[in-house]
C-alpha cells in the first residue's frame, strides 16, 4: 500500500509540470487556427517536415521558421496565395509583408520567405520561411498589445 501511494505521488509530481506546461502552450490558440498553424500544416504536407515555432506570451507572439526546398521555385508565388487567402478570411489587409487588421490598424502576423545559399539533396535551391504573428486569443491586456507592436515595429511594421 505504501508503494501504491509513493508510486501515486511520484506519478502526480512527474505529470504536473507537463500538464501546466501544456495549458501555457495552448492557452493562446484555442480560440482560432493560427496563420503559423495553416503554414506548418501546408508546408508539413509539402516537404514531410514541421517547422519550429517558439511561443512568446509574455510578449503577446510567436515566431515560426521552416526550410523548404523547391526545384521548380514556386515556393515564393504559392506563400502569398496563403498569406493573402489567409489575410483576407480574417479581415485583414496587406502591407508589404504584413497582414494588418483593417478596423484596428494591428499588425496580425509577417510572413516572408527568403532565399538561402544552401542547395537541397533532392536538387532546388532551399528557402526559410519566417513568420511572426501576433498570438491569437480572445483576451490581450494592453501591455501584451503594446509589447506585440514594438516587436512588430523591431522587424520593419
Amino acid at each position: 500500500m505504501k508503494s501504491l501511494i509513493l508510486s501515486v505521488l511520484y506519478g502526480v509530481f512527474l505529470l504536473s509540470p507537463l500538464m501546466i506546461q501544456a495549458k501555457i502552450v495552448s492557452k493562446p490558440l484555442e480560440s482560432t487556427t493560427s496563420f503559423i498553424e495553416t503554414v506548418d500544416s501546408y508546408e508539413s504536407s509539402q516537404t514531410q517536415q514541421q517547422g519550429i515555432t517558439v511561443y512568446h506570451p509574455v510578449l503577446g507572439y510567436a515566431n515560426y521558421e521552416n526550410i523548404v526546398c523547391d526545384s521548380n521555385d514556386n515556393h515564393q508565388r504559392e506563400l502569398r496565395h496563403l498569406v493573402t487567402s489567409y489575410c483576407l478570411q480574417h479581415s485583414g489587409k496587406l502591407v508589404d509583408n504584413w497582414c494588418v487588421d483593417t478596423q484596428s490598424n494591428m499588425p496580425l502576423f509577417n510572413a516572408e520567405l527568403n532565399q538561402h545559399s544552401m542547395d537541397c539533396h533532392s536538387g532546388g535551391n532551399a528557402s526559410i520561411i519566417h513568420v511572426l504573428e501576433f498570438l491569437p486569443s480572445v483576451e490581450h491586456d494592453q501591455q501584451t498589445q503594446q509589447s506585440w507592436l514594438q516587436v512588430a515595429t523591431a522587424f520593419g511594421y
